[in-house]
């Protein structure tokens, strides 16, 4: 079975340097949890006293590799904002999909 650097060392030198370019642009795109709440310039404090929790929660969670979807709503909303989720699949248009509380 071979590895992704077994791949990466197939490719060109130029081909390799547009798979990192654009592994780094997707990177890019993705925000952390705190990289959303210093956007809106709050603190753990304030959100966690908004969810009603300690700020010692809020830290575990801004860490965690995986969120439950409600989570991870309550966060966006203690935030001041809504969490929207969408499908994309193949030949068709998105869809957004809606959590139970919509």
């Amino acid at each position: 079975m071979s590895t992704l650097r077994d791949k990466l060392a197939g490719l060109s030198a130029e081909r390799r340097q547009a798979v990192t370019i654009r592994g780094d642009e997707l990177i890019a795109e993705e925000l952390t949890l705190r990289q959303l709440r210093e956007q809106v310039n709050m603190t753990q404090s304030a959100i966690a006293e908004r969810l009603e929790i300690g700020q010692d929660s809020v830290s575990r969670m801004e860490n965690r590799g995986d969120i439950k979807l409600s989570t991870l709503q309550a966060y966006v909303e203690a935030l001041g904002g809504t969490l929207t989720i969408s499908a994309e699949l193949p030949n068709q248009e998105k869809i957004i999909l809606q959590t139970s509380g919509n």
